[in-house]
């Protein structure tokens, strides 16, 4: 290999430099027209704003009462479930004690089942002791 050849194969290629950003001017603000005032009634009368007070008064009762209905519902509601819950409460307190005096029961006859079971055992031993001992 030549010694141009070698210079070619060891220089890296340049990295790329960013140039910083020009400064562009600002625009300048364009001047518009004076645009004339939307329709505003110069001079408010005292009839109006009373009426428009009156309305609003009239639509805040009326959605006062309406809340006060909707609290009224809402409790009676309440109260509703919170008897039927007491009253599946109650009915699911009675199940288990009644499952409670039926499993008592199941294992009072079993105890007699078995003791019963022991007894004849015991009869038959004492039969085969009597009749072959």
């Amino acid at each position: 290999m030549s010694e141009e050849e070698a210079e070619e194969v060891a220089v890296e290629p340049a990295r790329a430099v960013a140039m910083p950003a020009k400064k562009v001017p600002a625009a300048k603000p364009v001047r518009r027209a004076a645009m004339p005032a939307k329709e505003v009634p110069k001079k408010v009368s005292t009839g109006t704003v009373k009426g428009k007070i009156a309305a609003i008064q009239k639509a805040t009762a009326e959605i006062s009462a309406g809340v006060r209905a909707i609290q009224s519902s809402i409790s009676e509601q309440m109260k509703e479930n919170q008897k039927a819950v007491a009253d599946f409460s109650a009915r699911v307190n009675a199940q288990m004690n009644e499952n409670k005096e039926a499993v008592a029961a199941i294992y009072s006859g079993a105890r007699a089942i078995q003791s019963a079971i022991s007894e004849r055992m015991k009869e038959n031993q004492a039969y085969v002791r009597d009749f072959y001992g």
